[in-house]
């Protein structure tokens, strides 16, 4: 594994409505339950009704409706969770927590449809020529490629502004029951600009959320490969969890822990169908991981025991049974890790004023007070 480190600063993006940060890597945005399941679920696992057209896809606690499902044409994957994160996440920069007292959330997030388009791997700049004839041609490559990009984001647009939620969660101690919480009330795109405006009750459940870095890299993944986007994004939300880097856990995760967020079969399901575990779940997870590296969301990633301890050469090269496979541990070193020491101190020292300030309260409440005759 290399131990070559490149970090930023864990910090709420700032950025303005129509510009997207192109020299940040990572993007902060809240995220939750809601959230975090969509990027497991699949138009695949739709069940339709055939009288309202209404389709539901559950995932553990989440239910998730698309209403008209039949008369769209995108469908829920990759690629409407890609659109939403960076949604996420321009609603993160414009509600962050310095900003929260100051006024009220803003539901509506606007960002570029060429910027946008240029992290998905869309060829959309202009290449020098040599002639004003290439040049022309140019330009009306780079429109089309646009064109191409914009029908399949407005797609995408319609499915999310179509799908509610139903779920419930413990945001901040306290439990919720959110129950067919519309995602998006209104969306467009006009002159090059990507419109997405957040339902209320979604916008006041996002920004009681705690905030991850979403890395750009995840952008890059094909929307076929679902499982390599749903292991980069396990891997960089177990990785800035506050808990995990106070532990020092932050770059391992049990594989069968990883397993539970990928659409691969059960060990049970390869022997009901008398398939071999190792080529219907080993070799497409590893490929899965090689992914992950490939598009610069992992540097590297090898099996270890736990802690981190690694396998000897005969250990590597023995994994033979699915037991001593799925207890193993993957340790992985982020693309571009975040530091958060800094951050993580500022939030000590915050929690130790209030600890303070309480433990003064008590006592004042304690003291003895004057009669008075």
């Amino acid at each position: 594994m290399s131990n070559n480190k490149a970090y930023k600063t864990a910090i709420p993006l700032q950025y303005t409505a129509e510009k997207l940060p192109e020299e940040q890597t990572q993007l902060a945005l809240y995220h939750g339950k809601a959230t975090d399941t969509m990027a497991i679920m699949s138009s695949r696992d739709a069940k339709v009704d055939p009288i309202t057209g209404k389709a539901t896809i559950e995932s553990g606690e989440v239910k998730l409706a698309i209403q008209k499902f039949d008369s769209l044409q995108g469908t829920l994957g990759v690629n409407t969770h890609k659109l939403l994160s960076v949604g996420v996440a321009t609603f993160t920069a414009l509600n962050n927590y310095d900003k929260r007292e100051d006024r009220s959330i803003q539901p509506a997030v606007t960002f570029s449809l060429a910027e946008y388009a240029k992290w998905l791997g869309y060829d959309v700049e202009e290449h020098p020529t040599a002639t004003e004839e290439e040049a022309l041609k140019e330009k009306k490559r780079v429109q089309r490629t646009l064109n191409e990009a914009q029908k399949k984001i407005k797609r995408e647009l319609q499915v999310l502004q179509a799908t509610t939620l139903t779920w419930e969660e413990k945001v901040k101690g306290k439990a919720g029951d959110y129950d067919s919480i519309s995602l998006l009330s209104r969306t467009a795109i006009r002159k090059g600009v990507i419109h997405m405006e957040f339902s209320l009750p979604m916008a006041k459940y996002l920004v009681m959320l705690p905030i991850t870095q979403y890395p750009k890299t995840q952008l890059r993944i094909d929307g076929r490969n679902q499982n390599a986007y749903t292991l980069g994004n396990k891997f960089a939300e177990h990785y800035n969890m506050d808990n995990n880097q106070k532990k020092g856990t932050a770059n391992r995760l049990k594989v069968e822990t990883l397993l539970r967020v990928t659409n691969l079969p059960t060990y049970e399901q390869t022997v009901k169908n008398r398939n071999s575990w190792a080529d219907r779940i080993k070799e497409p997870f590893e490929t899965a991981l090689d992914e992950v590296v490939r598009v610069g969301t992992l540097a590297d990633w090898e099996y270890t025991k736990a802690k981190g301890v690694p396998l000897t050469e005969e250990e590597a090269s023995t994994i033979t049974d699915y037991k001593t496979f799925s207890e193993l541990y993957i340790t992985y070193v982020m693309g571009e890790e975040v530091d958060h020491t800094d951050r993580l101190a500022r939030r000590e020292e915050e929690r130790e004023r209030r600890r303070t300030k309480k433990k003064k309260s008590k006592a004042n409440s304690r003291a003895p007070r004057g009669r008075v005759d």
